[in-house]
């Protein structure tokens, strides 16, 4: 049965401070790769399977596409050369991928499934009508493996929520013109669905025979993503007027973690491990760079993983547990827009020891501004091959040195702050792997 759905205001925030940048990457255990001939390949879904395989769908540009990757071997099939785009991808029980999706040509959202045979079959669930179209899917497959889908109807200005019992789908589309959607299902398989709504931040959840809508938080825009602790506590991501914040429902009322402060963040994908830790993948729109940052127990903390040319777009991230997780995302040739893209992915965990070919740690390095204006301080990230003594150096417009600073770092991701600055221009200046590289930075008065 589907209830009224009734609205009750959360309001009240827990007390956290900002997550902090991370320092701690190393060479073993983050590699950043471009997938074999994934040019032109967009939207990607990234799920592992129970074997540590990663399973990843695409939009090709014209149809679907299923990669997996076991670390040493990419495979790549097409699933449907139709009209079909934003595909969002879902495991069962026994690593059977599902991929929904929208059919421009007949109007409906799909389901694809792989069968025993290797063919991918389809059902037509939902038609959307004439002159409108779906976007925003995503689907979930719950402890019964029977899948949930959420999508919104563009110009119908509604979104619906198809749940398949075992026997038929059952529909729900009376949930009024709602953005920026995401689906996560408790232990019951019961739905969490996030959204923004009238300029707030909202979750709507089913329980006890009804829907209740709760009121997070103002938000200025982005899209929320939304997962269940196992603990089947909701956990929301949302972006508002003082950055990337993920709000969690304590029961009362929601606690507030802010994330990332730093101005222009999109795209945010939220994932749960199997042992409960939460991490987020997310799009840096200013500097067009990917990010994250993941509760490792004692605190968020966030990083810059990939900043090589206009990178990050659409990003994915997926967790096996044991410290093994990756990241899909899309590179670009430009800030803004999905044009000439190419897919990549980055793999933190035990699984990287195989991966060689195209890795961004083995044979290069790289220097980042973390924040450009920053208030007060720099704070810049980069890459060694090799450990090896790094000198940071701040120089005054007109060459003055304002600051310097030596250490020792390890071969890998790196991060170092120089604080104290007044406001005014710098350049930044650092010998890296025996090459000067410099970048312009404006600080802003604290």
């Amino acid at each position: 049965m589907i209830s009224v759905l009734l609205i009750c205001s959360i309001t009240s925030f827990g007390d956290f401070s900002e997550a902090v940048p991370l320092s701690d990457f190393s060479s073993d255990t983050w590699s950043v790769i471009t997938v074999p001939g994934g040019a032109d390949h967009t939207y990607p879904s990234a799920q592992f399977g129970s074997d540590q395989v990663l399973h990843i769908a695409t939009f090709n540009g014209t149809g679907i596409s299923y990669w997996t990757f076991d670390g040493n071997d990419w495979t790549h099939e097409n699933v449907s050369e139709e009209d079909v785009w934003k595909p969002c991808l879902a495991l069962d029980s026994s690593d059977v991928p599902y991929i929904a999706a929208y059919e421009n040509s007949t109007k409906n959202i799909v389901l694809y499934g792989k069968e025993v045979s290797g063919d991918w079959s389809i059902e037509q669930v939902y038609n959307v009508g004439g002159g409108n179209y779906a976007d925003e899917i995503t689907l979930q497959l719950d402890p019964q493996d029977h899948p949930h889908i959420v999508a919104r109807i563009v110009n119908e200005s509604k979104i619906v929520y198809l749940h398949y019992t075992g026997y038929h789908w059952e529909i729900k589309d009376d949930f009024g013109d709602y953005t920026d959607i995401d689906l996560a299902l408790d232990s019951s398989g019961n739905p969490r669905i996030s959204y923004c709504y009238d300029s707030y931040l909202c979750c709507t959840s089913f329980y006890q025979d009804q829907w209740w809508n709760a009121i997070i938080a103002p938000v200025a825009g982005g899209v929320s993503s939304v997962v269940v602790t196992p603990e089947d506590e909701t956990a929301v991501v949302g972006i508002t007027s003082v950055g990337l914040s993920l709000f969690q429902d304590v029961g009362p009322g929601w606690a507030v973690m802010l994330i990332d402060s730093t101005e222009y963040m999109q795209q945010p994908d939220l994932c749960i491990a199997p042992d409960g830790a939460m991490m987020l993948a997310y799009y840096d729109g200013i500097n067009a760079d990917l990010r994250y940052a993941s509760d490792a127990g004692d605190g968020w903390s966030w990083a810059v993983i990939d900043w090589e040319g206009f990178t990050g777009l659409c990003p994915s991230v997926a967790s096996w547990g044991d410290d093994l997780y990756c990241i899909a995302y899309c590179n670009s040739q430009s800030y803004s827009s999905l044009l000439n893209p190419y897919l990549k992915i980055a793999v933190f965990g035990n699984e990287t020891s195989v991966l060689s070919e195209g890795s961004l740690l083995e044979d290069q390095s790289s220097f980042h501004v973390l924040s450009n204006p920053s208030i007060g301080s720099v704070s810049v990230s980069f890459l060694l091959p090799q450990a090896s003594e790094t000198t940071l150096s701040v120089f005054s417009i007109d060459g003055r040195v304002v600051r310097r600073r030596t250490q020792q770092f390890e071969a890998g991701s790196n991060f170092m702050t120089i604080d104290g600055l007044p406001s005014g221009m710098y350049i930044v200046s650092s010998e890296l792997a025996g090459h000067s590289v410099s970048e312009l930075v404006t600080v802003l008065e604290n």
